[in-house]
């Protein structure tokens, strides 16, 4: 008898613990930007000026920013973010570029004769959990496309995409934050790379491509 107790017991706290992983799984999650990007202060830029174009056009699928869900992995509840993430990510990667020694100009200024232009779009911004009875791990996926035109008027395109991850425990419910934290910071890091290479050689840039031609209305 207290084996069988034991064992009803046992499985009522998996069960319940199956339920409860995400913390709270049945309530609007959240995510916020980091308060600050983690992009190295370097000399790279030269003080080229640069301005991006904030916010980024937003053409995801869904306007949700994630899913919640339980031990079983069931969906409980959506994920929201705090900032929209066409703004997210356009003024994570101008605080970026300032960091690197661009000369960013404020949003919504007008192009100049040696403005480097950066507009984007963001294809997906999406949190989704892997769950277990016991922990979550998220996983923060960001796509981007970045559109980036030079004083000469070359215009050059490319797709970055990047996954964060943090582990949520019954413990810490802060783990959406950290995912998309992790996530911000690769993109950034990826971005400030890869432009410098585009503006520095860019014969030689890799992943950079011109946009296809606009068809004539």
């Amino acid at each position: 008898m207290i084996m069988r107790h034991a064992r009803f017991f046992a499985v009522l706290f998996l069960a319940t613990a199956a339920f409860t992983t995400t913390g709270c799984a049945l309530d609007t999650g959240h995510v916020s930007p980091p308060a600050q990007t983690a992009a190295v202060t370097t000399t790279q830029g030269a003080l080229r000026e640069v301005l991006v174009v904030d916010p980024f056009a937003d053409a995801r699928p869904s306007p949700s920013c994630g899913q919640k869900k339980n031990g079983w992995g069931m969906d409980t509840a959506q994920i929201e973010c705090t900032t929209p993430p066409g703004a997210w990510v356009s003024e994570a990667l101008a605080k970026a570029f300032a960091q690197n020694g661009y000369m960013v100009l404020p949003a919504g200024s007008k192009p100049r004769q040696n403005t480097i232009v950066v507009t984007g779009i963001v294809k997906e911004f999406f949190l989704s959990p892997d769950v277990d009875i016991t922990k979550t791990m998220n996983k923060m996926n960001v796509t981007v496309q970045l559109d980036v035109t030079t004083p000469q008027g070359a215009t050059s395109e490319r797709d970055f995409h990047e996954m964060g991850q943090s582990l949520m425990t019954l413990e810490d419910n802060s783990g959406f934050d950290k995912a998309a934290s992790s996530a911000t910071a690769q993109l950034v890091s990826q971005t400030m790379e890869s432009v410098g290479q585009l503006l520095d050689h860019p014969e030689a840039a890799p992943g950079w491509h011109a946009p296809p031609p606009v068809p004539a209305p």
